[in-house]
């Protein structure tokens, strides 16, 4: 067969057409299985046919208006043709060598295909066998959760009974804390209460100074004089502590300055 120009088919062929070209050169054809073949040949029967039709129309043409039977024009149309024919010669030996199983060796041949009955009972060995070890190693994984699972509920529980004693000795530390706290307040307060009622008594007992004679002391009690309990004993009090006179200073003062100003509005 005549070796085909690769520079001359880029040339002139559209990227489709350069791709079947390519495809018939001996080393990808021999790649193909029957049925690409027999696509191949199809597509090149028809693009042979096309451009051979076209040339011929195209030189018609050309006959009528130039008086002439080659120009450029329909001389493309041509090579295309002779290109496309060369190919489907390759393609169509190719695929009757195929089809007798007489291809050369080492080349990929269409296996036979099984009946629908094999392929079905096929799928279901492979689905049974799929499901089977789904199943193990959903089972594995199952116990595997489980004893982690386990494991984490028991340090859950270990840990939260440790946090619940803590809290109890954490809580009886404190009342006892609080307890002790509180009972020794408590003794403190008693024997600062006795202390200072003794410091009192022994204050008073140096202080108490005994009043003076009065008129009222010589005379009867009469009832216009006699004063309430509550003024009685802040007098006595008062006299306790060696104070005869509750008026102070700051008192006295006022009463001098509100004599002042009576005076100066005289």
């Amino acid at each position: 067969m005549a070796e085909i120009k690769q520079a001359k088919a880029r040339e002139l062929c559209s990227a489709s057409e350069l791709r079947l070209v390519e495809a018939s050169r001996r080393q990808e054809i021999g790649q193909l299985s029957e049925a690409q073949l027999k696509r191949n040949v199809a597509r090149a029967r028809k693009l042979r046919d096309k451009w051979r039709d076209l040339a011929a129309r195209q030189t018609r043409q050309v006959q009528q208006q130039q008086r002439s039977r080659v120009t450029d024009r329909n001389a493309r149309s041509a090579e295309k043709q002779a290109i496309f024919d060369e190919v489907l010669a390759r393609f169509e030996a190719r695929l009757e060598k195929v089809s007798s199983g007489a291809a050369a060796p080492g080349t990929r041949q269409a296996a036979a295909r099984p009946s629908k009955r094999k392929r079905t009972l096929r799928h279901r060995e492979t689905r049974a066998a799929v499901r089977g070890a789904l199943e193990e190693e959903r089972a594995r994984l199952a116990e595997e959760s489980g004893s982690a699972a386990s494991t984490k509920g028991a340090r859950r529980k270990k840990a939260a009974r440790k946090t619940a004693q803590g809290t109890v000795k954490k809580t009886a530390k404190k009342t006892a804390k609080k307890a002790a706290k509180k009972a020794a307040g408590k003794a403190a307060g008693k024997t600062a209460k006795k202390g200072g009622a003794k410091a009192v008594a022994r204050k008073v007992s140096k202080k108490v100074v005994a009043p003076p004679p009065t008129e009222a002391a010589e005379k009867p009690l009469e009832r216009s004089r006699q004063r309430k309990a509550a003024t009685a004993g802040k007098q006595q009090r008062l006299q306790t502590s060696g104070v005869y006179s509750r008026v102070r200073g700051h008192v006295s003062a006022r009463g001098r300055r509100s004599q002042s100003r009576r005076d100066s509005r005289g």
